[in-house]
């Protein structure tokens, strides 16, 4: 099955190869993915209010290697500038947004997984 998430054509089976498991792992594997994302996107939306980049930072990195760990290049690339900005503590980047539209990507995909 393949999907399209933003402008990246996600292959399952493909994604498998690449991450070196059988697909029927896959379901566990975003099952993990599903749990981390829902612990760490309320946690950065916090941050984000709070205007606290540190934490900031702190949560857009871990989100960034559970993502770039499942082989999501363009949702990878909206989470490492989310990281990047908040490393540097740039407050004129368009946090909500991006969070906003990261999330939104992700719950596509873990809809049809």
């Amino acid at each position: 099955m393949d999907m399209i998430i933003l402008n990246q054509t996600i292959d399952f089976t493909e994604l498998a190869n690449d991450i070196g498991v059988d697909v029927e792992y896959l379901t566990p594997l975003f099952e993990v993915f599903s749990r981390e994302c829902d612990r760490l996107f309320p946690l950065l939306e916090n941050a984000l209010e709070n205007q606290n980049f540190s934490d900031l930072h702190e949560y857009s990195h871990a989100l960034k290697g559970l993502i770039g760990n499942m082989r999501l290049d363009d949702l990878h690339q909206m989470i490492t500038e989310i990281d990047n900005a908040a490393k540097t503590g740039n407050s004129a980047y368009p946090y909500a947004q991006s969070i906003s539209l990261l999330k939104s990507e992700v719950s596509k995909l873990l809809a049809m997984v």
